[in-house]
């Protein structure tokens, strides 16, 4: 174990959800454009004064998860807004992109409830939502493997024009190569 102490970037903190009656058929969905997520755990007590001192008594957890994010025509968008319509419970994962093990991040998993899910649609911006996600009993930690197509959407990754053309990545290796394959003038670089 290292002694060296790691930040966390915010920009690597992402969350994903999925109405819980969807879990046996759907993997969970990734939360597109978000510009911000936090997670606030609570315990209230009550502290009674006694001649011997103060005796305290902790009560339960309180847990929400709060996601901020740029509106979009979505599935995701779409089944948030059902589940807060609906009462269905949702499963929501934090994630974080730069704490990872044996090839798996770091993730807080829970289940609750939309509590709140507020849009804001001025005329000079993109739609935004804010949605808080009130947790159920203790959420718990762990390792998942971040999907391909996920990591994907993250990292913005190259595309080609076709149809689900993932087209070829440019690496490395790729500078200075290619030619003008229709035989088009060609100038000296002075063996630059």
């Amino acid at each position: 174990m290292s002694d060296r102490v790691q930040l966390l970037q915010g920009k690597n903190e992402v969350f994903f959800v999925r109405l819980l009656k969807n879990a046996s058929t759907e993997a969970a969905m990734l939360i597109p454009y978000l510009t911000s997520g936090s997670v606030n755990q609570s315990r209230s007590t009550t502290n009674t004064e006694t001649k011997s001192g103060t005796v305290h008594a902790v009560g339960s957890l309180t847990t929400t998860m709060s996601a901020n994010f740029e509106d979009a025509i979505s599935k995701v968008g779409d089944e948030i807004r059902e589940a807060i319509t609906k009462a269905a419970k949702i499963e929501v994962w934090e994630v974080r992109l730069d704490r990872v093990k044996n090839g798996k991040n770091w993730a807080r998993y829970a289940q609750g409830y939309v509590t709140q899910d507020n849009g804001t649609n001025a005329p000079n911006a993109v739609s935004t939502r804010a949605v808080t996600f009130t947790i159920e009993g203790e959420p718990q930690e762990g390792w998942t493997a971040v999907p391909t197509e996920s990591q994907q959407e993250i990292n913005y990754v190259f595309k080609g024009l076709g149809v689900n053309d993932s087209g070829e990545a440019w690496t490395d290796g790729d500078v200075g190569t290619g030619a003008n394959e229709d035989g088009g003038s060609t100038v000296s670089t002075g063996g630059h």
